[in-house]
């Protein structure tokens, strides 16, 4: 028998190892890769194959031993969880240009007068009303306007 009859005899096979592998697994694309390694286990041990014995029962019985060694191999290495399932999980974006950010932020807020710094303050992080900060400094609320402006725009660079 030539290697050719043999593959062809195997490619007949194919449909009954099909279905013979989804019934073992469950799952489509684990029994296409079961029949595609029987396959290439049948090929590879073709010289042990007895012409005029029954093909199908040796290419199940391959299928069968394959299954159960990766049930055996899927037990020796326990849970399999593949890195991009978790990837999103455990990676983070770069903080560099965070951090560069905040230290330009910083940088421009130390440059800024002291009385529009105290009004950026209170107006943006004490949450103060234009007319609270006017009370407090003892100054028009057009001049807490227009230093709150003069601050954002010195900020904004």
């Amino acid at each position: 028998m030539t290697d050719f009859d043999f593959s062809d005899q195997i490619s007949w096979e194919i449909p009954h190892l099909q279905r013979y592998a989804y019934s073992l697994t469950g799952n489509a694309d684990r029994a296409q890769d079961l029949v595609q390694d029987c396959c290439e286990r049948a090929l590879n041990n073709a010289h042990r194959f007895t012409p005029g014995t029954n093909l199908r029962a040796w290419l199940f019985t391959i299928l069968r031993n394959l299954n159960i060694d990766e049930g055996r191999r899927k037990v020796r290495r326990g849970h399999h969880q593949s890195i991009d399932d978790v990837q999103s999980e455990t990676s983070q974006p770069p903080r560099q240009e965070d951090y560069m950010a905040l230290r330009e932020l910083e940088r421009r807020l130390a440059m800024l007068r002291r009385t529009d710094h105290d009004i950026l303050m209170k107006s943006v992080f004490g949450n103060w009303s234009h007319e609270a900060i006017a009370q407090q400094q003892g100054i028009a609320v057009g001049t807490v306007k227009s230093r709150l402006s003069r601050a954002r725009q010195s900020l904004a660079g």
